[in-house]
């Protein structure tokens, strides 16, 4: 079953936004997966006056998920890291790592207009450059 590895920036919207196609996003037998590093972001985080309930809340979403090893201080760095090593597809919302891992090989699963779209690695061929489940 291939893991999506999900970054702080990602889970935090997941757990405070609406993102219409979720239930409907199907990628087939997937498992979303968070790193130690990530975990202890949002626990730093959590402790943020600014950023602390949106944290707290995506603290709940990763507890539900398979941890992975990628470790560090640095949740994005641990995250390339683990996808130059073995590969992989990231969710994420942010612009530089989105790059930083499509340079690196990586898919990624990202968001658009409140829907997820998945960006396949470089390398595989697709139906085009973007897939977007249907709404």
């Amino acid at each position: 079953m291939p893991d999506i590895i999900c970054d702080t920036g990602f889970l935090m919207r997941m757990a405070s936004e609406r993102i219409r196609n979720l239930d409907t996003f199907d990628l087939g037998n997937v498992s979303y997966v968070v790193p130690g590093a990530v975990l202890r972001e949002l626990e730093r985080l959590a402790t943020d006056a600014a950023k602390g309930h949106e944290a707290g809340k995506a603290l709940g979403l990763a507890g539900a998920m398979r941890r992975i090893i990628p470790e560090g201080d640095y949740a994005d760095r641990a995250i390339l890291d683990h996808i130059r090593e073995h590969g992989g597809t990231v969710a994420t919302t942010d612009t530089s790592l989105k790059k930083e891992i499509k340079a690196a090989g990586g898919g990624v699963v990202s968001l658009h207009d409140d829907n997820m779209v998945l960006e396949p690695p470089s390398g595989r061929s697709s139906s085009g450059a973007r897939r977007r489940a249907r709404r």
